[in-house]
Parts: structure tokens; C-alpha cells; sequence
């Protein structure tokens, strides 16, 4: 995970409208994300500039709670959406390293290039490269929805035709059966799954019972 700011610290208070010393810990100090002492010195640098109040909680042991006095609600709000905004990635194709798809997941060697990921979730966007052949037997994705827009390429559809596919798309919901994609001349194309790309195998025969195009146009 990435090293957590004062921003992070007060966005994660106001989220939550109250939290302990203790919770702070949880998600910022046993993630790694920063030290004890670094916490401890952001919750304090905010109570001094008021952008957090606390309360006694008669407890034992006693404690206290920390939130966001609605005086600053507008503020956080303001600051989170500047986070989010700056954390939009990007850079040039150029200069990402291509990588070999995970094993098990295609029968012939893809090269992928991740543009972007997320760890918690599981969501990726890729660009990948995929030479002639069956590129992978019927599947299907049990955690995550599947969307491809093909920039170049050829396919074999399931009644034999060659049909060109630059520049149309395929869209597999999660736990839907795919066919899979017989790639007749190399095929270049970003793919994006919004969970985790688990797949998993069914029966062979389920191939190519009805003749269907492997793309739709778009």
C-alpha cells in the first residue's frame, strides 16, 4: 500500500464520524502505511489546527473519540475529490514492460501490458498481444465482469469465417460461458475486468454447439 498522508488520516475520521486511537492504528500503522509515531503526530497536528474534536467515552479503560466538527465537512469533501483526481494514472505505453499472462489463463503465449490495477479489488485494465491460435477453451469468469475493444487483429468465428475486428468489442458478464477467441492473425486489444480475472474451465463440447461471432460491432 502507499504511504498514507495527514489528508488520508482526516478523510479516514471524517468517513467513519468517530474513531479511536485504536482504529487509526488498525488502518494506517498495521498496514504499514505510516509509523505509530507519524500517527500520532498528524492526530495531534489536526486536533491543534481543530479539524478534529474529540469526546470522553467513560469506558474501561476510558477513551476517546475523534471525528470531523461540520464546520470542515465542505472541506473534506473538496479534499477528496482533489484525491481522487490525482490519482488518475497515465504515462506512455512505451515504457511499460510487457509481461507474460499469468499461467492457466490462455493456451498460447499472450504478452500483456497492465495500464492499471487495483489490489483490493482485483480490477484491471491491460493491453494485450495475442498471437494466432486458440487463444483458450470455454471459461468463464466467476468474479469478475470481462470487457475487450480489439484495436487490430483477425478471428475465426464458430462457423469458420475470418472476420476483421479493429475496432469492435466483447462484453462477458461475470459466470457466463464463453467460448473463447481462435485468433487467426494477431490481435492486438485492451481488456478490462471489474473483479478479479479468476477462470475458470467447462466441458470442451460447450465450444461451438451454436455458431455465434466472437465480437459484436460496435
Amino acid at each position: 500500500m502507499p504511504i498514507a498522508t495527514i489528508d488520508d488520516v482526516w478523510i479516514y475520521i471524517y468517513d467513519r464520524g468517530e474513531v479511536r486511537t485504536r482504529d487509526l492504528e488498525q488502518r494506517f500503522v498495521k498496514t504499514k502505511q505510516m509509523a505509530r509515531g507519524t500517527m500520532y503526530k498528524y492526530k495531534q497536528r489536526l486536533e491543534l489546527e481543530g479539524k478534529i474534536h474529540s469526546r470522553p467515552v467513560h469506558a474501561k479503560p476510558p477513551y476517546h473519540l475523534y471525528f470531523v466538527p461540520p464546520s470542515f465537512h465542505r472541506h473534506v469533501e473538496a479534499l477528496k475529490q482533489y484525491k481522487a483526481l490525482s490519482n488518475v494514472a497515465g504515462g506512455h505505453i512505451d515504457d511499460l514492460e510487457w509481461r507474460d499472462l499469468p499461467d492457466g489463463m490462455a493456451l498460447v503465449q499472450v504478452k500483456e501490458k497492465i495500464l492499471w490495477q487495483d489490489t483490493e479489488t482485483g480490477a484491471m485494465v491491460v493491453l494485450q498481444r495475442i498471437p494466432v491460435g486458440l487463444v483458450e477453451t470455454p471459461h468463464y469468469h466467476p468474479e469478475g465482469n470481462h470487457f475487450i475493444y480489439a484495436i487490430s487483429g483477425e478471428v475465426e468465428t464458430p462457423s469458420g469465417d475470418i472476420e476483421r475486428i479493429a475496432g469492435t468489442y466483447r462484453y462477458v458478464p461475470k459466470g457466463t460461458p464463453d467460448i473463447g477467441v481462435k485468433v487467426a492473425k494477431e490481435l492486438v486489444c485492451i481488456a478490462f475486468w471489474d473483479g478479479p480475472r479468476t477462470k475458470m474451465d467447462i466441458p470442451y463440447t460447450l465450444a461451438y454447439d451454436s455458431p455465434r461471432k466472437a465480437y459484436s460491432s460496435s
